[in-house]
């Protein structure tokens, strides 16, 4: 099975239960195996603050792609615009292919006005955030 990757997280009304993970726990648990116990994380799932849409629950599989699950690149595209908070770029208007050069402080400037289903707002910046550091090690080191 190939390895997927939630960009963005799940939604919080598709997450029924979660196991708190820290930084911590590797240093305390991993050398002894008790990580890998499932009565070490028995006590250790929570359902406070989950806001789980039972409307997910179903028998049969749905045909309606789910966007922001994708093959981990160890970077994600981003559009930055000033102050507001970076938007992931498969999530935009825009939609553009993912193939911003690899550098580690490209951006680009794209004029919006070219994709007929963006609103007429000038320029936006796209940039790349790295979620994996091996990869922006890699690309530090070229």
């Amino acid at each position: 099975m190939e390895d997927m990757v939630a960009h963005t997280g799940f939604g919080a009304d598709r997450i029924i239960r979660y196991a708190e993970f820290t930084g911590e726990m590797p240093e305390q648990y991993y050398s002894s195996g008790q990580m890998n116990s499932p009565t070490f994380w028995a006590s250790r799932w929570r359902t406070d603050g989950t806001i789980y849409n039972t409307t997910y629950d179903n028998a049969s599989s749905s045909d309606t792609p789910w966007t922001i699950i994708d093959t981990p690149r160890g970077y994600a595209d981003v559009v930055m615009n000033g102050t507001q908070p970076e938007v992931p770029l498969a999530d935009t208007c825009l939609a553009l292919p993912q193939n911003i050069s690899g550098t580690l402080k490209k951006e680009e400037n794209v004029n919006a006005n070219e994709s007929n289903s963006c609103s007429l707002h000038g320029y936006v910046n796209i940039g790349r955030r790295f979620y994996d550091k091996n990869i922006l090690a890699a690309v530090i080191d070229n």
